[in-house]
Formats: structure tokens, C-alpha cells, sequence
């Protein structure tokens, strides 16, 4: 069993890695999409940088996880401990560039949303049906915070569950003490 500091130290420097890797893809996209990439290409361009995204996410916690059960003889129960704390660092730093992404970086992106949005199904919607989404494009910002950091952090904890599974063989239902020792 390793000390907090360590258990601290090692999944937030992990939750770095796999934030940055998100935020690399959030660029990238965003740097491709000033391109003016049309059509197929940007379909696949875009698959492409998403499927490398996804691939490394999953690879690099993997990693992480059988590094920290090697370096400190990690059971399954510390080991999903660890994961679920580099979920969760990994998910807060994406959520947190996200929101300063579309505050900053391209703060017209929702309001360029809901007025295509707007415009295809105004004939279809009443007057309080148009003015909830214009009340709801102010609080997009939030929302995609919060979705981003639920989203990810639930991703990671399953994926953090099924790692410490296939990495830890040990029976997490098994006592230590005999039924006599009790």
C-alpha cells in the first residue's frame, strides 16, 4: 500500500498526460477547421485525429495503470483507486480547457450554433419553444463544462475498473482473515 503523496502524485502527473492529449485534439480540430477543409478529407481528417485521440487515451491509461501496479505492488482495489483519480484529474483539465476554449478562443461558437439552429427550425417551433433556446445559449458554456467533466470522468472510471481488473488477477472478494480469526 503506497502513501497518499505517491497515489496523489503519480495519477495527477498521468492526468496531465491524458488531459493534454484531449486538449491537443481540441486544438488540432479547431486548427483544421480554419483550414476550410471540405468534404471527404475533413470527414477523415477529423475521423482520423479522433481515432489517434481515442487509441492513445486508452493505451497511455493502460500504461500508466500497470506502471503504478509494478513501481508499487498496487492490489486491484489501489490500483482502481489510482485510476479513478487520473480519470477524474484527466476530465477536470479538459473540462476546465473547454470552457476557456469556447469563453476565449472561439467565443461565437454557440451563438453561431443556435442561430443555425434558429434558422432551420424556427418554422417548426412556437415563441417559448425559440425563446428557451435563446435563454439556454448562455448557460452552453457551463453545460459543456459540466458534460465534459461527468462525461470523461465516468468514461475513465470504467475504464479504470476494467483495467484494474485484467491487471490485478487477485479476488477483491477474498478476506485475508480465516473465519476463525473473526
Amino acid at each position: 500500500m503506497t502513501d497518499k503523496k505517491t497515489l496523489w502524485n503519480s495519477a495527477g502527473r498521468a492526468g496531465l498526460v491524458l488531459g493534454g492529449i484531449s486538449i491537443a485534439y481540441l486544438l488540432l480540430s479547431w486548427v483544421l477547421s480554419m483550414a476550410h477543409l471540405t468534404g471527404i478529407l475533413a470527414g477523415l481528417v477529423s475521423a482520423l485525429l479522433w481515432i489517434g485521440k481515442f487509441s492513445a487515451c486508452l493505451y497511455l491509461m493502460y500504461w500508466f495503470m500497470k506502471q503504478y501496479r509494478d513501481r508499487n505492488a498496487a492490489d486491484r482495489g489501489e490500483l482502481f483507486k489510482f485510476g479513478t483519480i487520473v480519470a477524474v484529474c484527466s476530465a477536470l483539465l479538459y473540462a476546465a480547457f473547454y470552457l476557456a476554449y469556447v469563453l476565449f478562443i472561439v467565443p461565437d461558437l454557440f451563438s453561431d450554433t443556435m442561430a443555425q439552429v434558429m434558422d432551420s427550425y424556427s418554422s417548426y417551433m412556437d415563441s417559448n419553444a425559440l425563446a428557451s433556446l435563446q435563454q439556454m445559449e448562455g448557460r452552453m458554456p457551463q453545460i459543456g463544462f459540466f458534460g465534459n467533466l461527468v462525461y470523461c470522468s465516468l468514461f475513465g472510471i470504467i475504464l479504470a475498473a476494467i483495467y484494474s481488473g485484467s491487471l490485478c488477477k487477485d479476488n477483491p472478494f477474498r478476506n485475508d482473515k480465516t473465519v476463525d480469526e473473526q
